[in-house]
């Protein structure tokens, strides 16, 4: 997640969503995070929204769930993970970068 730059990762097993974990699910665990397995933090049956709905959609699930990231979905398959942050800046700035 540091080398990366990334507040929220999806957790997946075979190729299967099984989880998010998130820098929030982990903070607790910082002194000692090898000790640590990702199945213990993460939050399981995340929330997702499909690659076919809107930004304003994805803020707006983002708001109601109080949570920071969402995997993205297209065909049962994750193709990223929206964030609260990314999502306000893509509103704000009208373009995705």
């Amino acid at each position: 997640m540091d080398t990366g730059d990334f507040r929220t990762l999806p957790v997946m097993k075979d190729g299967t969503l099984v989880g998010i974990i998130s820098d929030r699910d982990i903070r607790k665990y910082w002194q000692k995070p090898e000790t640590i397995k990702v199945g213990a933090v993460m939050t399981e049956r995340p929330i997702c929204v499909s690659a076919d709905d809107s930004v304003a959609e994805a803020l707006r699930m983002l708001l109601a769930f109080k949570v920071g990231g969402l995997p993205v979905i297209r065909q049962h398959k994750v193709v990223g993970v929206i964030t609260t942050t990314y999502a306000i800046r893509v509103l704000r700035l009208g373009r995705s970068r």
